[in-house]
């Protein structure tokens, strides 16, 4: 960045504005044209049943698993049909309602008694059961996310290993990988292969994340203690004719009486953005020099930059989320660009030199890449950029799982509804893209901490291969 703020020295800002203008245009110009995905007539996107799993005989693994008919042979095609079209699909009923329960009944125990508790002598603590409290869960500024990269609580390495969320993974992973998306035309013609069934194999070929989740509050109409609101504060979502209490209704009417009013929380929303976890010149680097396999594993922070370091020699590689709640629209929550995928490469040559996006990671207003180290990086798309008006929300139903292609543009929204977000990541890679010593060094870390969470023991034989614990 020094070395570009020399060669401007010199030059007549005037220029200089046009020069950066015509590099930004030129990037735009390759951007995907505008492709809403399709909404069912509940407004979430369209979604497909689990892939189907072809198990061997002596296998105890279960999937939601269907016969091999003609409508499910239809069911898996068309999901990859969506996902070479679009960059991403959601998947339903991955997760049981009992087991989005128990994931978030596990965050909220992390929240309350970890990263939020009672300070000593105070009158109030956070309770998942008073929204009253959440005001003390201040944690907008990081997304929601938990603070750790990793999270090894017993119900997130569970979902990590549930046989239906490798199975997504899976069908995504070892589908065949289109030479024709990488190089920017994706047609969304399915393979003959989309159709058939997922062999055993191929859920062992998975290597799943190391990741964590993430919890938005409501912003609007949110119970309020009426001695906490200041009167004279107006900019912060101040008491309105709609939530003010008439005199006319019951006491407990909308979640109110004497001591409560209904309150909007602007606040508490997190900043709208679109980015991509990858670097993206580094991710066309050659197969002999991948910046992943010198990844030590000495802190959590290196599964984060597993996920930053990515190599299109190592592809496909993609990201994924569930939600743990029924998540509309105007809950916040992911955005995505459709068929940015397809118009990646085309962009990145567009781009021009990496050395002019190296600003500083604060700029919000600028495209910029943010250098993570160990070759990681990701790229953050300004607030103005054009890029903004082809995002797309993704809302989902409650145990769906979100996969999409890590070549496409994404972000999140903030949540503008009345009603929270709870959210556990989990993105995949396949087991023939990473080196056995990389392999080994990620799980000697992994051991470590399940062995200090105490969840060793909840590793299933499926677990142990897709955590690459059998590599060393």
């Amino acid at each position: 960045r020094a070395a570009i703020e020399v060669a401007k020295e010199g030059l007549d800002p005037r220029e200089v504005e046009r020069m950066e203008a015509a590099r930004e245009a030129a990037a735009v110009a390759e951007y995907p044209a505008r492709d809403p995905p399709p909404m069912d007539a509940d407004g979430f996107v369209v979604s497909f049943p689990p892939p189907r799993v072809s198990f061997s005989s002596s296998s105890t693994a279960t999937t939601s698993a269907r016969e091999d008919d003609a409508a499910a042979r239809e069911d898996d095609a068309a999901a990859l049909a969506f996902f070479r079209r679009y960059g991403f699909v959601v998947y339903r009923d991955v997760l049981t309602r009992e087991e989005c329960a128990a994931t978030r009944a596990e965050i909220w125990d992390y929240l309350e008694r970890v990263q939020f508790p009672p300070a000593p002598g105070a009158s109030r603590a956070l309770s998942r059961h008073d929204v009253t409290t959440w005001d003390l869960m201040d944690n907008k500024d990081t997304y929601g996310l938990a603070p750790e990269p990793s999270v090894f609580t017993r119900q997130c390495v569970r979902n990590r290993q549930n046989p239906r969320v490798v199975a997504c993974l899976a069908k995504v992973l070892t589908r065949e990988y289109d030479d024709d998306v990488v190089g920017g035309d994706a047609t969304g013609d399915p393979s003959p292969s989309d159709a058939a069934p997922l062999r055993e194999e191929a859920l062992r070929e998975v290597i799943v994340s190391q990741d964590r989740w993430c919890v938005y509050r409501p912003t609007v109409n949110v119970r309020t203690r009426r001695d906490d609101v200041d009167k004279n504060d107006t900019a912060g979502g101040a008491i309105t004719s709609e939530n003010r209490r008439t005199g006319d209704e019951p006491a407990d009417a909308g979640g109110t009486d004497d001591a409560f009013c209904l309150r909007d929380k602007p606040e508490w929303r997190t900043r709208p953005n679109v980015h991509l976890d990858l670097h993206p010149w580094n991710f066309a680097a050659p197969g002999d020099v991948l910046p992943t396999e010198d990844l030590a594993f000495d802190t959590l922070r290196d599964f984060s930059r597993e996920t930053n370091a990515v190599s299109s020699a190592t592809g496909p590689h993609c990201q994924g989320v569930v939600a743990l709640l029924d998540n509309r629209a105007e809950d916040g929550g992911t955005v995505l660009v459709p068929g940015f995928h397809a118009a990646f490469a085309r962009w990145v040559d567009a781009l021009g030199d990496p050395a002019w996006y190296a600003a500083a990671h604060e700029d919000w207003r600028a495209n910029r890449l943010v250098w993570r180290g160990a070759g990681a990086g990701s790229f953050k798309f300004g607030s103005n950029d054009g890029v903004h008006r082809l995002k797309a929300r993704v809302p989902m139903r409650e145990g769906s799982f979100l996969i999409w292609d890590q070549m496409v543009a994404h972000g999140s929204a903030p949540n503008a509804s009345d009603r929270p977000r709870m959210a556990q990541f989990v993105k995949g890679f396949r087991r023939s893209g990473a080196g056995a010593a990389r392999l080994a060094r990620r799980a000697a870390r992994i051991r470590v901490e399940l062995a200090r969470a105490g969840t060793a023991g909840e590793v299933s034989a499926l677990g142990r291969r897709v955590f690459g614990l059998d590599a060393g």
